[in-house]
């Protein structure tokens, strides 16, 4: 499953440098990926992955930082959609349900039409008093973020997709192997520790957050506080 998850992310991190027909070698990205994982582990918030901008040679470091920037306001799609779902599961209500799928529909579909969302952000940056280097700045960050494609936003948006399965699958994977855990409670209990953790990003390697994510909502389903802090 370790195996799966890396090949998840160096595909989309790959996806990523490509756009715009660009050209980057898979050593690059491999090297890039493993690197910012390790500096990633003690950071908080994992703030470090993008430091992966300094292992790609012969590319604008500014274009790079945007593209780790958009990878990691990406990846946090998944988690909410997943979290949102699995939390209106958990409430119990029809109607929430209803509105998370909603809620979900409109998130996505707002990412795939990125193009809709940075024209609002050009809109707004017009109207506010910033000054020229700043405005200079986004406005550079927004040209670069315009060169994603739906095609490439789409197959981004499957590999975070896929990597966040398989990343829920490999906590339950470690909680059966110590408890029987039904799939339909792990289904909606894993997602939502996943979105604590997004949600509140302050500690190193998630230390803390993650525990108590853990308890919270696996002794409700009948798992000790023992396994579900392991």
């Amino acid at each position: 499953m370790v195996i799966a998850n890396f090949l998840t992310q160096f595909a989309r991190w790959h996806q990523f440098l490509i756009i715009g027909d660009k050209k980057v070698s898979w050593k690059e990205v491999i090297i890039s990926v493993l690197a910012s994982t390790a500096w990633g582990l003690v950071t908080p918030g994992r703030v470090g992955e993008v430091g992966r901008v300094f292992y790609i040679r012969n590319r604008d470091k500014f274009e790079l930082l945007t593209l780790a920037l958009a990878e990691r306001l990406l990846s946090f799609i998944p988690t909410l959609v997943l979290g949102i779902l699995a939390g209106a599961i958990y409430l119990q209500s029809y109607i929430m349900f209803l509105i998370a799928i909603v809620l979900s529909i409109i998130i996505i579909i707002l990412c795939i039409k990125l193009h809709w969302s940075l024209k609002l952000l050009r809109k707004l940056i017009a109207i506010l008093p910033l000054s020229i280097k700043i405005r200079d700045k986004t406005k550079r960050l927004i040209e670069e973020l315009e060169l994603m494609r739906t095609n490439d936003i789409v197959i981004i948006l499957i590999y975070l997709f896929l990597f966040n399965i398989i990343f829920n699958i490999q906590l339950y994977l470690l909680i059966i192997a110590q408890k029987p855990f039904p799939l339909t409670q792990g289904i909606i209990a894993i997602p939502l520790i996943f979105l604590a953790i997004a949600l509140l990003p302050i500690s190193f390697g998630n230390i803390g957050i993650r525990e108590a994510a853990s308890v919270l909502f696996l002794t409700r389903y009948g798992i000790s506080e023992e396994i579900a802090v392991a």
